[in-house]
Parts: C-alpha cells; sequence; structure tokens
C-alpha cells in the first residue's frame, strides 16, 4: 500500500490593494521630497541642458549651438533631430567647435506626425523633446530650435528670476505663462520630467507645450 503523501498548507496570499492613477500634485510632492521646491538652486552650482531641436534632416545653420554655448550656468548642449546630412552634421560639429558639452542625439524614428505643416511641428518638437529627456544631465532645462539665435543673457537672466523667486519653472516674457509653439523661452527644473510631455494637443491642432505648460501649472509647479 502506498503512503499518503501529504503537503503543508500554503500561507495565504496577502492582501493586495487596487493601484490608483497618481495625480500630478502628488507626483510633484513626489519631487519635491518634502522640500519647498524639486529645483536645485543655482547657488548651489546648478547646471542647463540646452536642448537645440533641429527639424529636417538637410538643414542645419548652427545658430542654435552657438548661441548655447555663448550661455551662462551650460554644462551640455542636447542637439538633437532627425538623422542628418553630412552636410548638416558638418555644420552642427563647426558650429561645436570641439566643445565637449555638445552631443549630437539623432533620432532616425521619431515617430508619425501630421502632414500639415503647423501640426507637424508640433508634435515633432515634442517627439524630439522625449528622445532628448534620457540624456539630460544638468539640472535644469530649456530649449530652443536650430535656427533660433538667444540673447547672451539668456540663461543668466531666467536664473536670476529663478533665485529671487524659488521657481521651479521660469519663462523670459511677462505672460501668465510660457509662451507656445516648441517649448522655447522658457527653464524648468529638470525633475518635472516626470510629467512626460504628450504629442497628443499637437495633433488636435493645438501647441503641444501649451498644454504641458498648463498641466504643469495646474499641477501647483512654482513660478515667479
Amino acid at each position: 500500500m502506498n503512503p499518503t503523501r501529504t503537503t503543508a498548507a500554503e500561507p495565504p496570499l496577502p492582501a493586495m490593494s487596487v493601484a490608483t492613477p497618481v495625480c500630478d500634485a502628488d507626483r510633484l510632492a513626489w519631487l519635491r521630497a518634502g522640500r519647498p521646491s524639486c529645483a536645485v538652486p543655482f547657488a548651489a552650482g546648478a547646471t542647463v541642458t540646452v536642448v537645440v531641436l533641429t527639424g529636417s534632416p538637410q538643414l542645419a545653420s548652427g545658430a542654435g549651438v552657438r548661441a548655447a554655448l555663448a550661455q551662462a550656468h551650460v554644462s551640455q548642449v542636447l542637439v538633437v533631430g532627425p538623422t542628418w546630412t553630412a552636410a548638416a552634421r558638418g555644420a552642427l560639429q563647426a558650429a561645436a567647435a570641439g566643445d565637449p558639452r555638445v552631443q549630437l542625439v539623432a533620432v532616425a524614428r521619431p515617430g508619425p506626425a501630421p502632414a500639415e505643416p503647423e501640426r507637424r511641428a508640433w508634435v515633432r518638437a515634442v517627439q524630439l523633446l522625449r528622445a532628448a529627456l534620457p540624456f539630460v544631465t544638468g539640472d535644469w532645462v530649456t530649449v530652443w530650435r536650430d535656427e533660433d539665435a538667444p540673447a547672451p543673457d539668456f540663461v543668466a537672466t531666467l536664473a536670476a528670476r529663478v533665485a529671487s523667486s524659488g521657481a521651479e519653472l521660469v519663462w523670459a516674457r511677462d505672460d501668465e505663462s510660457p509662451p507656445a509653439g516648441a517649448f522655447a523661452d522658457a527653464m524648468w527644473a529638470v525633475l518635472l520630467a516626470a510629467f512626460v510631455p504628450d504629442d497628443a494637443p499637437g495633433w488636435l491642432g493645438a501647441p503641444a507645450d501649451a498644454a504641458w505648460w498648463a498641466r504643469l501649472l495646474a499641477a501647483g509647479v512654482r513660478t515667479p
């Protein structure tokens, strides 16, 4: 007669809670970790990454790179765009002039985009910015297009606004929110990248960055 096999009773599974979405205000509180701001102050040596967007594989002037290298506090310049032609890449490398802070981020397949030029530009700006974010090393981020050339004191001016206000998001104009377009004319604490920008508004015919600024402000991000 075969002996009867007995097995020990398995312990009951622990009670599991149902996952709930994290609201933006809670996400911001987590980023702050009990501090009044999630930003690194410039008095403590904060650095800035400039993201330079190049929308065309054939056209690159290098103006945005030269403007970035002329700024104070800049520790990194990420030039992001589609895979460039040899001529365009040469223009960007000439603008960098061997400065190790400049890094090229080629995005071979940024994703689908509308055919209509304005909407396409809005969607591409989000796609290229999202591709650049994993490479950011600065404490603050500012964005402009390759054909743009902000004044040499652009970053220093915004850094002064941060120092005087304790803001996590600042912009260059005296408006209620940053201007809409391609994430330009503003600077934000790098941890706010946790609020990943969405390109859906661009598909619907609205500047995608305007929706992102509105989301940050609704979450309670500190501004001047």
